[in-house]
């Protein structure tokens, strides 16, 4: 089985740059175990780590807002957003590999707060058993990661 990696974000600065529906290969939204649609936020982040920074792409899945609605619905592209939740799954399917990202939600950041809440696994709805993993979001055959990866001066 599977699980779910949790990723300390505190070296990390991020901004959304779009959002989009997750789509099966028929077109039509995918929905978690929960219920909820997904969408995929692609994101542009700062990794700052020993004095150097490095800076990425990475498409992260999340699920709707608690309304329904989209994440990040009116806010501006390239602001900078909070995540909670913020995990890594490793995935395996007809001779593929890769690490599918996701988190519990994806917030316009207030002014002066981290990018990031640290991981704390969200409790399974259908768990019976105490300290059980939660299940992931993640299910795509589509590789979530970095695109891009430059180093400043």
């Amino acid at each position: 089985m599977l699980r779910d990696i949790p990723i300390d974000l505190t070296a990390i600065e991020a901004r959304a740059v779009e959002v989009s529906p997750r789509l099966d290969n028929e077109g039509a939204p995918r929905i978690d175990p929960e219920g909820r649609a997904q969408y995929t936020v692609a994101l542009a982040v700062t990794v700052t780590v020993a004095g150097r920074r490095t800076f990425e792409a990475l498409h992260v899945t999340v699920p709707a807002q608690d309304d329904g609605s989209a994440p990040l619905v009116g806010v501006p592209a390239y602001s900078p957003v909070t995540m909670t939740g913020f995990r890594a799954r490793p995935w395996s399917m007809e001779g593929r590999s890769g690490i599918a990202l996701a988190a519990e939600s994806i917030t316009e950041a207030m002014p002066g707060a981290p990018s990031a809440a640290p991981y704390a696994p969200a409790p399974a709805a259908t768990s019976t058993s105490p300290g059980a993993p939660a299940s992931a979001a993640t299910s795509s055959g589509s590789s979530a990661g970095a695109r891009t990866t430059k180093e400043a001066s």
